[in-house]
């Protein structure tokens, strides 16, 4: 897939995590999501001037934890081919667990 997110926001495919009873547990309702980065922005430019490197973040096929915005409205969210992404800012990745085990 080749899709460019705009500066400073990557493409996250998100990922349901197990109960131990081995029940899917969903993405709903949880104040840290679990994901796997798609595509990542450009890097981009914060607000003193300085330059938030995308590099620094993760790259794809990067298994990450990010904070969800569920209380507040959610995450922008797309459909690719009947799949759910999330839009999510550089910052708000808490994280980055490399090209761990995606299950």
């Amino acid at each position: 897939m080749h899709i460019q997110p705009s500066p400073g926001i990557a493409l996250i495919l998100p990922i349901e995590e197990k109960s131990l009873s081995g029940l899917n547990t969903g993405v709903q309702q949880k104040r840290i999501l679990k994901g796997v980065i798609c595509e990542m922005g450009a890097d981009d430019t914060n607000n003193y001037g300085g330059t938030i490197k995308a590099a620094d973040y993760g790259k794809e096929n990067d298994t990450i934890y990010f904070l969800s915005y569920y209380q507040e409205g959610n995450y922008d969210s797309v459909k690719i081919n009947g799949e759910k992404y999330y839009l999510v800012k550089f910052g708000d990745f808490r994280l980055n667990l490399g090209r761990a085990n995606h299950d």
